[in-house]
Order: structure tokens, then C-alpha cells, then sequence
């Protein structure tokens, strides 16, 4: 409708429609006043074309929504009010909408169309199905009994997104020791509101990313599922991961390492390496190890199996201030002790490993240092010198390392993986047998965890397949089905590892 202004003589300003019905008053009146004075002339059928206009003015309509919205469109007084008063609501995740709507005079008709298509006759209400997902609008206007119809429309837009959001995990914690631990994920969609549940509890509004404290041994499972704007839900996603202790086999002896970090130690104990302040000749059952329970980490040593007369033995502890703490025999380090004892004064350790007679630990920084006997390269530094305090292994970016009986093995970031020290059975997987006095890259990449033995070494890659080389006569300790002697690695058999 055109913009139209006038004023009264007060100076009130008029719409169209109050103008219109004042005009058209006025003017039918003078009509009845002409036809007054016609009447006795036979001529009350002279209705001017003024006085027809009147009378249209004075009833002119304009189509409304149910809100009283004034309708879209030029009017030809055909629309009489035509509303809508039912509809989906505007965002709407159904494909399947219900229209109802009604006004105009009586004998008034009307016709439909959806996103401007073509009009069809329709009664209230209309139902639309097989909607697409996306923008939509339905239109309504009324036909007279002689079929004229308005030019004026009452419309109603909105959307439908029937599709369901997904939610993704981008990370959260492995299988391990750790109990406080964070997980991140995402959902696909703007305006998604996710919900989470740990270990089967109820459901509550979360936002990634979450963190939990989960200090309970076992399996663990965190599942999330979101819903977008429009009410669709996702299917639920989750992340399982398990709550375990940390266990090590020594030279006679064991340590198993709780999640609430007590540290318990049993077998051999000659040289005090269980670390409960004793030298008993050994404990058939768990003892606890003497101290606070912030350990975090925990290595033994291992024992040569041909050899009568065994090494001193001991035991490394890693506390949650990174410091390392030794106890039984360790003339490395100098420290004889059942109890224990801490060594240096560095408190940036963030792994530990030990060989027969070589220790090995990392550093927050990607370092990894070596010390002790360096008969064949073991420390990797580039030398055979013994050493009594930590010396720095050559290259950065170490995550992860393992001492074996006189080699060792390390994992850097970039997933390679590195051996150096005593080769005589091709345990450095290089695929030679010569003794590296410096890390040499082991053949193959995507490496995440290794462990070197006695004369062998096995190693996890991020597809979960196992690999192993070095010696194998006898015990076919490769895991390849064969006691054949591999100087490079070797798949075992299965997958899944971890």
C-alpha cells in the first residue's frame, strides 16, 4: 500500500483508511442528498461515478495475518481480511507442516502456493509434506464469488532442518594411570548444545572441553550427544579408556604402581630393592614401599638369566615433582639404601628406564640423559665412557625411552624410533649387528611405545600392530611364529596393540 498522510483540523494526522472512510461518508451523503432532489423527477437511479468511488472507499479492506499485520501487496478490496492463525513454528525440524487460516467476507474462497509456485484452491487447514530442508513460505489470498482474486497475500516463512547435528571426539586419555584427564570434542553444527555422561550417569549440559577426576581402577566411558537449534539430537558418541596401575618385572622381583600412587613392591629383596626398610631375603606378598604416595613412575632392574652370581639390584621411583628416588644397590649413583633416596637435585623427570647397569631418564624439555657403565654405547652420548651422573643423549624430542641389558631404545615425537649400544643379535633393528656407540634409526615409522630386553626389543606402532627383532633362537621370544633371528623388525602376530 502506498504511504498516504492527512490531517484533521486538529491537527491529528489520518491513514489511508480513516481518510478514505471520512471521504467516502462525506460523499455518499451528498449523493443522498442529490438523489433526494431527483426523486421527484424519476431520476434516483443517477448515482454519479463520485458516489461509486464513495462507496467503494468507505468499504475497502485490507487483508492481515493473525498477528493483524497488514499484508503484502497492492489491494483491489478482494482480500477482506484474510488471516493465518496456525503454523509450524520458525525453525522447524519436522518435513511436514500445518497451515490454518480463514477471514473475508461470505462466499469469499482461497487459494494457496507454496515458495511461489502456482496457486491452487485450498481450505483450512493444509497440510505441506516432503518438505526439503532450507527456507520455505506459504501463501494465502481470497477469490470472490465471480473469481476474482486479490492481489494482496498473507505469507508466512520459515525453516526446515530436519538433519541431525554430529558430535566428534578430538581427543581425551589413553589407558594409563593418569585419574585427573580432559577430553575435547565438537559438534558440527552453530548453536548445538551438547550433554555428557560418565560411566552411564545422567545426562548434563557440558561443554567441551570436559575434565574429570577418575581416581576409580577400571574401565571408563564418557558419552556426549548434542542438539541443534531446530531439536534434532545426535546419535551419542563416546570415549572408553581404563583407570590401570603401572606394573614392572624386575631381575627376581616385581613393583606395581597404584592410580592413587602407593607404590607396592614384592620378590627378591636381598639388596633392599623392595624399598619397606628392610633386607629380608624376600616377600611372597605385596610390601608397601616407604614414603608419601606421589609416585608416578617406577622401574626395576633387570637379570642376566645365564648368569650365576647376580649384579647388586635397584629400584627407581619417579614423584609427582619429577624427582627421582632410588633404593637397594645402585654403585652408579652411589646410593645403597632400603628405603628411598633421592637422586640429585633435578626435578624435571618425566620418565625413567634401567638396564643391568645403566640408568635413563627424560626431561620435560624432550631431553633424554643416560649414566652408568657404557661398555657398548648404551649411554648414547658417542663414547664408552663410564659416566656416574646423567649425560645428555645426542638429539631432541625424545617421548618415551627403554633400557635394556646394555642397549637402548627411544620414541621421539615425529614417531621414529632410535636404538643404540651392544648389537650382537641385531636388537637395534637397524638391520645389521653392529654395536652403535649413538642412536640409529630403527627401520619404519608411526612408532609409539617400545621396550628393549635382554637381547631383543619390541615395539607398538599407532596402527596397533606389534613388532619385535633381535634374538629369537630357542624360546621365540619375536612372536613371529619362528625361532629365527631377526636383524630388523618383524610383525608378531595379531593387531590391536596398545
Amino acid at each position: 500500500m502506498s504511504n498516504f498522510t492527512r490531517k484533521n483540523k486538529f491537527g491529528k494526522k489520518l491513514d489511508r483508511r480513516d481518510y478514505m472512510n471520512r471521504q467516502g461518508a462525506l460523499t455518499t451523503a451528498l449523493c443522498l442528498a442529490v438523489a433526494l432532489l431527483l426523486a421527484g423527477c424519476g431520476q434516483q437511479k443517477a448515482k454519479t461515478a463520485a458516489c461509486k468511488d464513495a462507496a467503494q472507499a468507505a468499504t475497502d479492506t485490507t487483508a492481515y495475518d493473525g498477528a493483524g499485520t497488514e499484508a503484502t501487496g497492492v489491494g483491489n478490496g478482494l482480500a477482506s481480511r484474510a488471516y493465518i492463525d496456525g503454523s509450524p513454528a520458525l525453525l522447524a525440524n519436522s518435513d511436514t507442516a500445518q497451515f490454518s487460516f480463514g477471514g473475508g467476507d461470505d462466499g469469499v474462497t482461497f487459494e494457496c502456493r507454496l515458495d511461489g509456485g502456482e496457486w491452487s484452491s485450498c481450505t483450512s487447514p493444509v497440510t505441506l509434506t516432503n518438505l526439503s530442508d532450507g527456507a520455505h513460505t506459504f501463501e494465502i489470498r481470497t477469490v470472490d464469488a465471480a473469481g476474482n482474486a486479490s492481489t494482496e497475500t498473507v505469507q508466512y516463512s520459515w525453516t526446515v532442518d530436519t538433519t541431525p547435528p554430529v558430535v566428534t571426539f578430538q581427543s581425551g586419555p589413553a589407558n594409563g594411570m593418569a585419574t585427573d584427564v580432559t577430553l575435547t570434542f565438537s559438534c558440527n553444527e552453530t548453536g548445538c548444545v551438547t550433554e555428557c555422561s560418565l560411566d552411564g550417569g545422567v545426562y548434563a549440559t557440558c561443554t567441551s572441553p570436559v575434565m574429570y577426576n577418575v581416581p576409580a581402577t577400571g574401565e571408563h566411558t564418557l558419552s556426549v550427544r548434542g542438539a541443534d537449534p531446530a531439536g534434532n539430537g545426535s546419535a551419542v558418541t563416546s570415549w572408553t579408556w581404563a583407570t590401570v596401575g603401572t606394573v614392572a618385572a624386575g631381575g627376581g622381583y616385581s613393583c606395581y604402581l597404584e592410580p592413587n600412587h602407593t607404590l607396592w613392591c614384592w620378590g627378591d629383596n636381598q639388596y633392599g630393592q623392595l624399598g619397606n626398610g628392610s633386607y629380608n631375603m624376600s616377600s611372597p606378598l605385596p610390601v608397601t614401599v616407604v614414603g608419601p604416595s606421589t609416585w608416578v613412575g617406577v622401574a626395576v632392574a633387570p637379570r642376566d638369566p645365564i648368569q650365576i652370581i647376580q649384579n647388586p639390584t635397584r629400584t627407581y621411583g619417579l614423584r609427582m615433582d619429577g624427582s627421582i628416588w632410588v633404593w637397594g644397590s645402585d654403585p652408579n649413583a652411589s646410593i645403597s639404601s632400603n628405603v628411598p633416596v633421592q637422586y640429585g637435585s633435578v626435578t624435571d623427570w618425566t620418565d625413567i628406564s634401567i638396564g643391568e647397569e645403566h640408568s635413563c631418564g627424560l626431561q620435560n624439555n624432550g631431553t633424554l640423559w643416560c649414566w652408568g657403565t657404557n661398555t657398548f654405547g648404551q649411554l648414547g652420548d658417542g663414547t664408552t665412557t663410564y659416566r656416574t651422573s646423567p649425560t645428555q643423549v645426542q638429539g631432541t624430542g625424545w617421548v618415551q625411552v627403554s633400557a635394556g641389558f646394555n642397549h637402548t631404545c627411544g620414541v621421539k615425537s615425529a614417531g621414529t624410533l632410535w636404538c643404540w649400544g651392544n648389537n650382537f643379535a641385531g636388537q637395534l633393528g637397524d638391520g645389521t649387528t653392529t654395536q652403535r656407540l649413538s642412536p640409529t634409526q630403527v627401520t619404519g615409522t608411526g612408532w609409539v611405545q617400545v621396550s628393549a630386553g635382554f637381547s631383543h626389543t619390541c615395539g607398538v606402532k599407532s596402527a596397533g600392530t606389534l613388532w619385535c627383532w633381535g634374538y629369537n633362537y630357542y624360546y621365540g621370544q619375536l612372536g613371529d611364529g619362528t625361532t629365527t633371528l631377526s636383524l630388523s623388525p618383524t610383525q608378531a602376530t595379531g593387531t590391536g596393540w596398545v
